[in-house]
């Protein structure tokens, strides 16, 4: 018999798991036939998590003195404000949907730097002249030397719009705190240049980017362009606070909450307060990944919560407006 026919006998006698090749570096071939994999076991939770607000007033109350405590730390830097309370819905901008929260927010930290006598001023920009004139005619200010009225805008609130790019900002010299309303990817220049700008301005807290979208991917891209912007502009800003609704729950973040990170609650007729705690992550969620977490977590029974308040009455209201 010759030596080839020899040869494919003895393959075919062999098992067929012999002939799979080793393991190596370059990893080796899967089977056809998979094995299921048990899921890991979850950690247990090693994070303190953040309560619901009790209200708008509440939420824009915490978000104010998270900033406040994080420029008094870290003064002439830039902080991060999300607050989404639409669910998808896109019947008004973010600008528009944001204006109560707005609202309250600026009366929180004007009242604070009203007593800075040197840099009283707390400078609210909008994307566009037309939406800033739109502001000074329909929010109520309080008369200069007036009696405080805790339902008008503090007479210190100044409102500009962000200027073009290539041109210089407005008189910035009072400006304790500035705050860059919803800016956009078509203001991301200018965004970047009033940064600078409060940066060499001694003596400002910082600058609030509430609600920004200044990378827009449909247009910059991931491109060397969009990773530089996001590495000089974006990374270096410090999320103070964090509120977005779904469907069926929420995700709530506060740099105020010792060792705190981003917490998801779910829609739990039986808890007090309408909601029930799912799980607590160190970095912010996507919207898929809360949303599957919502849909599929399971409530946390291992935590040690304390007296947490998860309103539902508040985030439900806000989720239909």
């Amino acid at each position: 018999m010759s030596f080839l026919p020899m040869i494919l006998i003895i393959c075919l006698c062999l098992p067929s798991s012999s002939l799979l090749p080793s393991p190596s570096h370059f990893g080796v071939t899967a089977s056809r036939t998979q094995i299921p994999q048990s899921r890991p076991t979850r950690l247990p939770l090693n994070l303190s998590p953040v309560s619901l607000p009790d209200s708008l007033a509440d939420s824009a109350s915490i978000a104010a003195s998270s900033t406040l405590s994080y420029f008094t730390s870290s003064p002439l830097s830039s902080a991060r404000i999300d607050f989404f309370t639409n669910v998808g819905d896109e019947t008004y901008t973010t600008l528009k949907n944001g204006d109560p929260f707005m609202k309250e927010l600026v009366t929180c930290l004007a009242r604070v730097t009203a007593e800075n006598k040197n840099k009283p001023l707390v400078r609210v920009y909008f994307p566009d002249e037309g939406s800033a004139a739109l502001t000074r005619r329909d929010w109520d200010f309080e008369e200069d030397g007036g009696e405080t009225n805790t339902g008008s805008i503090p007479c210190n609130v100044v409102i500009s719009s962000i200027p073009p790019s290539g041109f210089p900002p407005p008189d910035i010299s009072k400006d304790s705190i500035a705050i860059l309303n919803c800016p956009k990817a078509s203001e991301s220049e200018s965004a970047e240049a009033l940064l600078d700008a409060y940066r060499l301005n001694e003596g400002c807290m910082g600058v609030v980017m509430l609600n920004p979208n200044l990378v827009d991917m449909g247009v910059t891209g991931y491109g060397m362009a969009g990773r530089m912007y996001f590495e000089r502009v974006i990374k270096p800003m410090a999320q103070t606070y964090y509120l977005k609704t779904y469907y069926n729950g929420a995700v709530t973040y506060s740099s105020s909450t010792q060792g705190g990170g981003y917490t998801v609650w779910k829609e739990d007729a039986d808890a007090d307060g309408g909601y029930s705690l799912v799980d607590v992550v160190d970095a912010k969620p996507t919207d898929i990944d809360a949303m599957d977490c919502i849909e599929a977590g399971a409530f946390k029974e291992d935590a040690n919560l304390g007296p947490l308040d998860a309103l539902a009455d508040f985030v439900n209201g806000m989720m239909r407006l």
